[in-house]
């Protein structure tokens, strides 16, 4: 046993002796004391490995670090409720001691762990009526800390003093787990790791609180809500948007050029190479600015374009190889430019053609835009109608982007609808809109600008629903619009397009 450890048992066996001492009161010793001890084992605490699982819930969660932390034995252990939990964590961080919450497990559970660890003390924290109750159920006599006069309720967990030399990891804990940290504290104490309670989950907040703890290794307590765990996983990871930041929108702006990367038929981005087309882009970025917001340049590659011929496998839409994008993502991330893959999937899905370009996806500046226009029925040929899609085929579209920015700890992702008549996207009111995108209707109608004003209007003017958040996006046509919109009549739409693209 460490000489600190040991002095520390000694001093509450004494306290034990003489009576109610420093906050513990007297318990009776049962049997005597034998002269000759056997060497006893070594109960130092471990530390607590990363790939630990902390639960939400505070008895688990308190039991799961006494496992980890002291997998042999503790000298002492202090046993506690819910009500005199930060009583009980006091104690146990000055006894350098785990922690066993009866409330939340059986009697069974908890009488398991202190015969497993064996204490040579057990200290009571709660209530004093309720110790003879306790130990009888636990079979195990209980020495008694007595609680503070005050309110016992647990205060929020205070911000551990890092000591960034002496730290091996640290376990951070969002609002909803505050209780599961704070039990869980004196073990991963003990082991040599640090605690930190976030006190928001704002992105913005919570980048600032991870830089001052600047955590080498860092896990989180089990239980958050997925999104909250991916804000958090984000702020650790550090990996921003162009320009900085984690949120899309209405942080930054992206004015952006559209196209194939293999012709020049299909729209400006074609007519030049990829770094050209960054410096013939980046003076129409500056023309939009409006004080000192943020532009971003972007490119709008169509990577499925709709054809007239069925193809191979009979889905009327022309799939470009992946590796045909690869010069112009690269030269995208090398400028901070914001790409948005542009789908167009004939008869298939939007999803399946989605997957083709999942290495692409999983980048921090690669977005995603389904074309309903050319979203046909098995039945149906281009041209003859305007093609549609429905919630249900985008909220799988919705699922698999969430998926991804979660996995890859990725800032907020742009998913982008084109629409320039309500039926092209039925049920608009029932697509998802989560946090971890930035989902944009982007009116691409095309005419005088009279008329592009009012799709804007009629788009603004379709369903909605109460607790979607949707953004808007606005297209200009070098050839179709008379005459296209000035920079100045495109930002004078309102609401304000956050994605301005050029055909």
């Amino acid at each position: 046993m460490p000489p600190s450890r040991l002095l520390s048992a000694l001093a509450l066996a004494a306290a034990l002796a003489a009576g109610c001492t420093n906050g513990i009161e007297e318990t009776a010793p049962s049997g005597g004391a034998s002269l000759e001890q056997p060497e006893p084992p070594d109960c130092s605490p471990q530390p607590l490995p990363p790939s630990t699982s902390i639960p939400a819930e505070p008895a688990a969660a308190a039991l799961a670090a006494s496992q980890a932390v002291y997998p042999t034995c503790a000298d002492i252990v202090v046993v506690t409720d819910i009500e005199y939990l930060e009583t009980a964590v006091d104690q146990a961080i000055e006894s350098e001691a785990p922690i066993v919450v009866i409330d939340g497990i059986d009697a069974t559970a908890a009488g398991a762990e202190l015969a497993r660890l064996d204490p040579g003390i057990t200290l009571w924290a709660g209530a004093a009526e309720q110790r003879a109750a306790t130990a009888t159920l636990l079979g195990r006599e209980l020495a008694q800390i007595v609680p503070p006069a005050s309110d016992p309720e647990p205060e929020s967990l205070p911000a551990a003093d890092l000591a960034i030399d002496d730290r091996t990891h640290v376990w951070l804990a969002g609002p909803d787990q505050h209780m599961a940290l704070l039990a869980a504290r004196p073990a991963i104490t003990a082991g040599g790791g640090d605690t930190r309670m976030l006190t928001s989950l704002d992105p913005a907040v919570l980048a600032g609180e991870l830089a001052l703890i600047e955590p080498d290794n860092a896990s989180l307590v089990e239980g958050n809500d997925p999104t909250d765990t991916w804000r958090i996983e984000l702020a650790l990871a550090g990996t921003t948007l162009p320009g900085g930041g984690t949120t899309l929108f209405p942080d930054r702006r992206i004015i952006a050029f559209y196209g194939s990367p293999v012709t020049f038929r299909l729209g400006l981005l074609g007519e030049q190479g990829p770094q050209a087309t960054v410096d013939r882009l980046r003076p129409v970025v500056d023309s939009y600015r409006i004080g000192d917001e943020l532009l971003v340049p972007g490119f709008e590659l169509i990577a499925t374009v709709a054809d007239s011929q069925a193809g191979d496998d009979g889905n009327y839409s022309k799939e470009l190889d992946p590796e045909a994008m690869r010069e112009w993502i690269d030269v995208a991330l090398a400028n901070d430019v914001y790409v948005i893959i542009d789908l167009q999937p004939g008869r298939t899905d939007f999803l399946t053609q989605a997957r083709l370009y999942e290495e692409y996806l999983r980048l921090p500046n690669v977005g995603l835009a389904l074309d309903p226009e050319w979203r046909i029925g098995p039945n149906d040929v281009h041209l003859v109608k305007v093609g549609s899609v429905d919630a249900a085929e985008v909220n799988s579209v919705v699922d698999y982007l969430v998926g991804l920015v979660r996995e890859e700890k990725l800032p907020q992702k742009a998913l982008v609808l084109h629409q320039f008549q309500t039926a092209m996207i039925t049920n608009r009111e029932l697509i998802n809109t989560p946090p971890e995108l930035a989902l944009t209707i982007h009116v691409d109608g095309q005419g005088p600008l009279g008329t592009k004003y009012g799709t804007y209007d009629t788009m603004l003017g379709a369903p909605i629903g109460s607790d979607q958040q949707l953004w808007w996006g606005w297209k200009n046509f070098l050839d179709e619009d008379t005459p296209m919109a000035t920079p100045e009549q495109t930002n004078a739409v309102t609401p304000l397009p956050v994605i301005v693209t050029f055909q």
